[in-house]
């Protein structure tokens, strides 16, 4: 997942399930700007999950001026 760029705004929805041979499945839903948009990324791993969401999650500055960058790692 490409970082977005720097928004005001933001919404992730994580679906997770287990399909029929019991395997563990995610769909993260991005929208930006406070609309959904459509973009989705499928998972199937814990591991993937956090992966996507803290790169999704740090594409946003904590403060005005530009993305946060002092926690970015792997």
């Amino acid at each position: 997942m490409d970082p977005v760029e720097a928004q005001s705004e933001g919404v992730l929805v994580v679906r997770v399930w287990r399909d029929e041979d019991n395997r563990f499945r995610a769909r993260l839903t991005i929208g930006t700007g406070g609309e959904m948009e459509g973009r989705s990324v499928v998972a199937s791993t814990h591991e993937q999950v956090m992966r996507l969401v803290r790169a999704w999650l740090l594409s946003f500055p904590q403060e005005a001026g530009g993305a946060d960058t002092s926690d970015r790692t792997g």
